[in-house]
């Protein structure tokens, strides 16, 4: 496995800060807020603005600690309506307070502005903290250039977060739409996640259902590659869901995030999954990713606020 140490295309971070390994005494009464939102690169262009206005105000009035981003974009093009720059960079500035990684994993190429090699618009996933990061690390999942559907390079990030209930260990990633792909990089994530303090929160768009192999091996009920999964996912075993009412309740007891470009969402294919003794207590699906006829996403950001679990 290669396993990459901070080779990321732009952090802001506090330095090392001691060891990994030594825990401060931990706040029993600590809980932390999780959100898992992939923010559609770009898109839509037409109202690229009005977007960034509409997910740094759902940020805003959640007030997540950690948040777990995909689809995020690095450019250096001026695209019509649009500023070059960092996508993930624009965020921050947004939202003072929070450090974060960004690693990019794959490279988009704007055939449209010629082949001038100084071009370079690179997608990737990102990790923003309240508390101090001090440590990150990636790691390169696995392709095969001959499945049409394993087109992206995809990754995994990890970094440590120091949290007045210890060292706390969070990781984003973004699945291919390869099933054979995807069955052979969750056991590459698990594995790279080993190599980090536990306890763990892993979030991401995992391009798949519940009732597939890899989720299945995530929950821990089967094993894949030599592993079994401690992890456990969010939704299934918090008692408090919020976020949607009226019509969409039934949306809300499905978990469903994916719109399919419909805005009427249809899968459940963002998960939050955690290890013990971290213990969730409530969940919610945001459904404030729109704002009028502008939609800042085709997924709902979901968010997961959990606690440590008291010793018995």
């Amino acid at each position: 496995m290669n396993i990459f140490e901070s080779d990321s295309v732009f952090e802001h971070t506090i330095s090392q800060i001691g060891s990994t390994h030594s825990q401060p005494e931990v706040d029993p009464h600590f809980h932390i807020k999780l959100m898992s939102y992939n923010i559609w690169n770009l898109n839509p262009e037409e109202d690229y603005f009005t977007k960034m206005r509409i997910i740094s105000k759902q940020i805003k009035a959640i007030n997540p600690d950690v948040i777990g981003f995909q689809e995020v974009r690095f450019s250096n093009i001026d695209y019509p309506r649009i500023r070059k720059g960092i996508q993930v960079e624009e965020i921050a500035r947004s939202l003072p307070g929070y450090q974060f990684v960004f690693q990019a994993a794959h490279s988009e190429f704007p055939y449209d502005l010629g082949e001038n090699p100084y071009y370079t618009t690179k997608e990737g996933v990102a990790i923003f903290s309240r508390y101090p990061i001090i440590h990150s690390r990636y790691i390169p999942l696995s392709r095969n250039f001959s499945d049409s559907e394993d087109a992206h390079q995809r990754v995994c990030l990890g970094v440590v977060i120091k949290t007045p209930g210890g060292e706390i260990s969070v990781f984003s990633t973004h699945f291919a739409l390869s099933a054979i792909a995807r069955k052979r990089n969750v056991v590459e994530l698990y594995e790279f996640m080993q190599s980090f303090p536990k306890p763990s929160l892993l979030v991401g768009d995992f391009n798949t259902e519940p009732d597939t192999p890899e989720i299945h091996f995530l929950k821990g009920h089967h094993s894949l590659g030599g592993f079994h999964s401690t992890l456990r996912d969010a939704f299934d075993h918090v008692v408090h869901r919020e976020g949607l009412e009226g019509d969409e309740e039934a949306q809300l007891a499905a978990g469903w995030t994916y719109t399919t470009l419909t805005r009427e969402p249809k899968k459940r294919i963002d998960f939050v999954f955690y290890s013990p003794p971290l213990e969730v207590t409530s969940f919610l699906l945001d459904n404030a990713y729109q704002a009028g006829d502008v939609v800042a996403s085709d997924h709902r950001p979901i968010v997961a606020t959990f606690r440590i679990r008291p010793s018995l």
